[in-house]
């Protein structure tokens, strides 16, 4: 499911040149990331969004797997290339110019290491376990956790 064009959904990012975007559409806080994409790419020009909630079968066509999306955000360039993480958010700060200091500030050593260190040490474990614990409150079914999380 591609939010923006309205196109048809091509994980590989597709022979248009967007870059596909893969998220965990019932995570509140990836979902307020996502809307500040949509908001700077209001046509869908530059970025390929997709809920890997909403379309699953996303996952199979870029090779990875829904437990890894819903752990982290992850991007497809259009020659197939994945990003996970930090590097992910520099990618669509680079395909969207007024998103692109953001990849700017990134990239400047001391500060990038900060934030992959906090992302992947701080904001990752937490954001999973919270989603986790939404989805048991929700459906009251421990296994389902990484198999719908949010």
């Amino acid at each position: 499911m591609t939010q923006g064009s309205g196109a048809p959904a091509e994980p590989g990012g597709g022979a248009d040149g967007r870059l596909t975007v893969l998220y965990n559409g019932d995570c509140p806080v990836c979902a307020a990331g996502i809307a500040v994409v949509r908001r700077n790419d209001r046509s869908g020009a530059r970025i390929n969004l997709i809920d890997v909630q909403a379309a699953p079968e996303a996952l199979a066509q870029a090779g990875i797997t829904k437990d890894a999306v819903v752990r982290r955000l992850y991007t497809v360039d259009p020659g197939g290339g994945r990003r996970r993480g930090l590097a992910a958010f520099t990618a669509i700060g680079d395909a969207i110019p007024r998103l692109g200091w953001l990849s700017a500030i990134a990239r400047l050593p001391l500060i990038g290491w900060l934030a992959h260190q906090g992302y992947e040490r701080v904001l990752v474990p937490l954001l999973y376990r919270w989603n986790q614990a939404r989805t048991r409150r929700r459906t009251g079914d421990p296994s389902t956790a990484t198999d719908r999380l949010g």
